[in-house]
């Protein structure tokens, strides 16, 4: 029996993965609602994710959703929403998925353009803990850096990009360097494989994680904590606790810490592994707040796109939007715009501190700036205190660590381990429930 703690998307995708295999497993989770930060809510009229949006879905993720029966579920974006813009010099600017479109693009001025395609014979580093930054400032110029790679890469991982590590965080990037030689050459040679499809579901992320529930039936165990765990020569005695404050000692073979790195680190360290539990707490994670913006309809032709992203060199606090009206139907009231504004990151880390009345003026004083009016309303805003993992050398170190210091028996599968992103989680907990299907 496989005890699994944590009901995010990486349990509960490891759970389905156990069931299809028919290895028995629980999990536990204090939540009431499955799915971390998996979150959906209908309110005036509109349908949001508060927090993923989407799901970049491949081939292996598409199997998985079509075995889990939401195949009637899934919603791809509208064809408007192919392009996505990021904000310079007053107004937002489209980008096209090919490479040599930037030769076109207002974004860059002409010697900017020029060093980019230099790209080419750019020589590779040997530098194993080379940042984010300073692989791009040294394969494509500062330019790209900050008016490109920036806001690309701030909304996936919200990180400081002097400390984020481009082989742990974009380690395609990493490849096409050492098996092309060119950052360039190894996108376009790229470019006619089958690309993941970006998707979402009719009712709203939230359908993922309650697909997945209601498939894993009393296996799933809401509002059920791990508190404290024991070795024993033939297994973990595992101490969990219901919110009613009920105790139940049971012993499993295996414990896979599906949770975010702090809780992991609480119950190791309550559980007498206090090094590992130190370890553990030295993962950081940036706070992101989701605030929804309504804007009324005009004559004008707006908000045509998936999203446009605001660069920190521009000088708004704001990091950009998701034009979520424009990209999924009904999601909205039919004569607004719905837009899912992100505020917060490295740069932007006291957003933690913050009330949803303060989120809301700064990005509402930033609003005409960006958009050229106020927005008329904020259905919601969601403060995410710790919302995603830094992949920068505290991490890699920790994560080495784990690697040769891990007892016999405790496994880890979270979005700190192995990638952000929710279909990262899913390859990942396919993956992981293959290895222990071997060893059952």
């Amino acid at each position: 029996m496989i005890l699994i703690a944590g009901a995010g998307i990486s349990g509960l995708a490891l759970g389905f993965s156990l069931q299809e295999k028919g290895i028995d497993f629980r999990i536990v989770d204090p939540a009431e609602i499955p799915g971390g930060k998996i979150s959906t809510i209908q309110k005036e009229g509109f349908l949001l994710d508060t927090g993923p949006n989407t799901l970049l879905a491949d081939q292996v993720v598409m199997d998985f959703l079509h075995r889990l029966g939401l195949s009637e579920e899934i919603i791809f974006p509208e064809a408007q929403s192919s392009k996505r813009f990021i904000f310079r010099n007053g107004r937002f600017h489209g980008l096209s998925n090919h490479p040599l479109s930037l030769a076109f693009s207002p974004l860059l001025h002409f010697w900017d353009k020029l060093r980019i395609w230099k790209e080419r014979n750019v020589l590779a580093s040997e530098n194993a803990n080379e940042s984010f930054a300073a692989f791009v400032r040294r394969r494509f110029g500062e330019a790209a850096l900050n008016w490109l790679a920036m806001p690309v890469q701030y909304g996936i991982h919200a990180a400081d990009p002097e400390k984020l590590l481009v082989k742990d965080a974009f380690a395609s990037l990493a490849r096409m360097e050492d098996e092309h030689g060119s950052v360039l050459r190894g996108l376009m040679k790229s470019g006619n494989g089958a690309r993941p499809k970006t998707l979402n579901f009719k009712n709203g992320m939230q359908s993922l994680s309650s697909g997945l529930a209601n498939a894993l039936g009393k296996n799933l165990k809401l509002r059920t904590e791990l508190k404290s765990l024991e070795k024993t020569d033939s297994g973990w005695l595992c101490t969990l606790v219901s919110a009613e404050g009920s105790v139940q000692i049971q012993r499993f073979d295996k414990v896979v810490f599906c949770m975010p790195a702090p809780q992991a680190a609480k119950v190791l360290h309550d559980s007498g592994f206090v090094e590992m539990g130190l370890k553990l707490s030295e993962i950081r994670y940036n706070p992101m707040a989701v605030a929804h913006m309504a804007f009324r309809k005009t004559n004008k032709k707006e908000f045509q796109g998936f999203g446009g992203l605001v660069p920190a060199a521009a000088g708004f606090k704001s990091a950009g939007a998701i034009w979520t009206s424009s990209i999924f139907s009904n999601r909205a009231p039919a004569d607004v715009h719905l837009l899912a504004g992100f505020f917060g990151g490295a740069l932007q880390g006291s957003v933690a501190a913050m009330s949803e009345y303060e989120i809301k003026e700064v990005l509402q004083a930033e609003n005409p700036g960006l958009y050229g009016r106020m927005a008329e309303s904020f259905p919601n805003v969601k403060i995410w205190k710790e919302a995603i993992p830094q992949y920068d050398m505290d991490r890699r170190n920790v994560v080495e660590w784990l690697q040769s210091n891990t007892p016999s028996g405790i496994l880890f599968l979270a979005n700190w381990k192995a990638g952000v992103a929710l279909s990262d989680c899913i390859r990942n907990a396919i993956e992981m429930a293959g290895a222990l299907s071997e060893n059952d």
